[in-house]
């Protein structure tokens, strides 16, 4: 049995970022075209550049600043991002462990079977 990707991490990463960038086209924040055209050459990029690496980012926050900032608010739900990424590979590879126990073990079951 040939298996194409132990890994989704890549997949999810890029799933995201482009669920990011649909959800604010539907919500109307561009506000023409060309901002449009702009994000989506930026999209590309961070995806060519950033894929398979954690897509939080820290930007220093300046003393003084609010701890309900935009940039606060983006390093925590980007933070939440990489880890809900990490929670959906773990319950992959729990799921891959197990079918490959039942595998194993219906393969030792027809190697018994063959035995007797």
């Amino acid at each position: 049995m040939a298996q194409l990707s132990t890994s989704t991490t890549y997949y999810d990463q890029i799933i995201k970022k482009i669920q990011a960038f649909i959800a604010k086209y539907q919500n109307n924040k561009t506000a023409s075209y060309s901002e449009i055209a702009t994000e989506y050459n930026t999209l590309i990029t961070e995806i060519n550049k950033y894929a398979g690496t954690q897509i939080s980012k820290y930007e220093p926050v300046v003393k003084g600043e609010p701890p309900s900032s935009r940039k606060m608010n983006n390093f925590i739900q980007s933070v939440s991002d990489d880890l809900n990424i990490i929670a959906n590979l773990i319950t992959k590879l729990a799921c891959l462990f197990l079918r490959s126990i039942c595998s194993m073990q219906r393969w030792k079951k027809k190697q018994d079977l063959q035995i007797e």
